[in-house]
């Protein structure tokens, strides 16, 4: 795999609410997929990094981009489906700013 995960610049934060209908529906499915507390094999999964080790050791040193905690009575950390959802829709809004369309110019016969 290999990855790797995204960075936001400091310039960038990720925007605390996003009120919009596409959001919302795929924050929905998200939940229904994955449940309220994404634990961290799929959170692995979601996030790009290669394993669950991976993504243990990016929570160890707070470098992991959601909040994300072991919490009493589970074997691993799990991160809240809206703060995974709201990094991975964050990720789609800026790199869609940032990407230029290519000019497309008709073909002269």
């Amino acid at each position: 795999m290999g990855r790797g995960r995204i960075k936001y610049a400091e310039s960038e934060p990720m925007r605390t609410e996003i009120d919009e209908p596409e959001f919302r529906a795929f924050r929905d499915d998200l939940e229904r997929r994955y449940g309220m507390l994404i634990e961290m094999p799929v959170l692995a999964r979601i996030l790009g990094y290669d394993s669950s080790e991976a993504i243990s050791k990016a929570i160890q040193r707070g470098s992991c981009p959601v909040p994300a905690a072991r919490t009493s009575g589970r074997k691993s950390a799990v991160a809240y489906v809206d703060d995974v959802a709201r990094y991975i829709y964050e990720v789609r809004r800026i790199a869609r700013e940032k990407h230029r369309e290519p000019e497309i110019r008709p073909i002269a016969q």
